[in-house]
């Protein structure tokens, strides 16, 4: 994969935009965002399932369903308020990050990760180091792309 940055400036995620505030619609809309980094990358794959873990609203699950022949599942705890009709949206499927073991078979086969969960505390970090050593230990021949991996140590 080889990444062109003149590709991602292409990238149009205006279909998005009803589903986003003013906050939103300007990352979603700026040349250098990681959101159209994350919709072009979903390019590079076809009838893949996709993993974003760490949705808090859902704005990269979004993104990452870009490419409508993926199917993205985005992972995160109780409590976050994903985008109410993103619940619907027909190539994402959210679910709980209490349960994220009994999906790690599955994530592992993954041609792409996207880790943008919690940095901050033990819980966090730890958390992040667990998954990348799963992944590295085991058989995972994907991408993972690991978003603010600068705010902790263990990475």
């Amino acid at each position: 994969m080889i990444l062109d940055l003149q590709e991602v400036k292409k990238i149009d995620l205006s279909k998005f935009y009803y589903l986003c505030n003013d906050e939103y619609k300007a990352y979603f809309s700026n040349d250098r965002s990681y959101y159209k980094l994350l919709a072009y990358i979903s390019t590079f794959f076809s009838n893949q399932t996709l993993y974003e873990i760490g949705s808090e609203h859902g704005h990269s699950a979004m993104a990452l369903s870009y490419n409508e022949t993926n199917k993205v599942v985005s992972i995160d705890k109780i409590g976050n308020s994903v985008i109410r009709e993103l619940l619907f949206w027909p190539n994402i499927d959210f679910r709980l990050y209490e349960g994220i073991y009994q999906y790690i078979d599955e994530i592992s086969k993954s041609p792409f990760i996207f880790l943008d969960a919690c940095h901050h505390g033990v819980y966090g970090t730890q958390f992040e180091y667990n998954l990348y050593h799963f992944l590295s230990q085991d058989s995972f021949k994907g991408i993972l792309l690991i978003d603010d991996i600068y705010i902790n140590d263990v990475i």
